[in-house]
């Protein structure tokens, strides 16, 4: 038979207590981190809802040939980086090569956090009438509304089409 001094108890009880605390620490982290997890989701399908309606917006005013509107709604980080000219020209070749745009569909969303603001990257595979082209639109939050800061597009057929 073992003899138990009081010291093991003792040592067992505190291991019991340590392990019962370290589950509940465990237990509260886990539910901290999944409310953030929740919240970020939350905000996440409201930032998708809010960029695809000011693409849709953008390709609207594209398809309707308002490409000053496009430039002149634009993030003044937009407008430091190209002038109006410049940025009219380029949608006006792609304009010309691609044809008019057919189907979009957002493929990525990317949500950054930084000292100067909230930043929302989105990437849309888009069918247009001559060509599949990958644009990719990245969005600056200035008060409620989202402005478009960069503007890029991918496609062979900008290469091939017209030569």
């Amino acid at each position: 038979m073992r003899r138990y001094d009081i010291v093991d108890i003792q040592d067992e009880c505190s291991l019991e207590r340590i392990d019962l605390t370290m589950k509940r620490l465990i237990r509260s982290l886990l539910s901290v981190v999944l409310f953030f997890s929740m919240l970020a989701s939350c905000s996440v399908g409201k930032d998708a809802a809010a960029i695809d309606s000011e693409v849709s917006r953008i390709h609207g005013l594209f398809e309707a040939g308002k490409l000053h509107d496009v430039y002149s709604g634009s993030d003044p980080e937009l407008k430091n980086a190209t002038s109006e000219k410049d940025f009219v020209d380029l949608l006006t070749a792609v304009s010309g090569k691609l044809g008019g745009l057919q189907t979009s569909k957002r493929t990525n969303l990317q949500v950054n956090y930084v000292p100067t603001g909230k930043f929302v990257s989105a990437t849309f595979e888009s069918k247009f009438s001559n060509g599949m082209a990958t644009e990719q639109f990245r969005f600056k939050l200035t008060g409620a509304d989202y402005k478009m800061v960069g503007y890029n597009i991918e496609s062979n057929a900008l290469l091939l089409n017209g030569r």
